[in-house]
């Protein structure tokens, strides 16, 4: 186990368990053509909630590609992004919340913090598992949250304040 200061990302699809317990009203075939899923045969909310799950996986996953030194682990409909290196999680912050929305139609709430995690060293097929401070408070803070957005704890400004000591807010 590796215990070190990170900067961690909680992100959530918004009302993906009123999906998957039905309780979003009638799907029309609208909804599943915005998917790609206009050949389903079994349309239901588990179908369309699988595919909105997958399309949440393919985002995290590029960003990861664009992004190697983020580590990512996905649980169902929300996940933990985290780095030590502050410069790179921004712009990968940015990329996630951006595709989600932009290019794949899928509302996120997500809380960020900056402090002490334990990363669990042995990577697994789905990845890898971290706990501590920093990613119980970036889970914290997401729940306080209604509707898309991201909210922070007042230990990450600090750590942006470090990584850009002289530079970040230059006009």
């Amino acid at each position: 186990m590796t215990k070190k200061q990170s900067a961690v990302l909680y992100i959530d699809i918004l009302g993906f368990s009123a999906l998957t317990r039905g309780l979003v009203g009638n799907i029309t075939d609208s909804d599943y053509q915005a998917y790609n899923l206009t050949e389903v045969e079994d349309k239901n909310y588990v179908t369309l909630a699988a595919k909105i799950l997958s399309e949440f996986r393919s985002v995290l996953g590029d960003t990861q590609k664009k992004y190697p030194s983020i580590q990512i682990c996905q649980m169902s409909d929300c996940a933990f992004v985290w780095t030590d290196d502050v410069k790179v999680f921004l712009p990968a912050l940015h990329c996630i919340m951006w595709n989600m929305i932009q290019n794949k139609g899928i509302l996120c709430r997500g809380g960020i913090s900056y402090g002490e995690i334990i990363e669990v060293d042995t990577i697994y097929a789905f990845g890898k598992t971290i706990v501590g401070d920093a990613a119980t408070n970036a889970a914290k803070n997401e729940s306080r949250l209604k509707g898309p957005r991201i909210s922070m704890d007042t230990d990450f400004p600090d750590a942006i304040w470090a990584a850009f000591p002289n530079d970040l807010f230059i006009l």
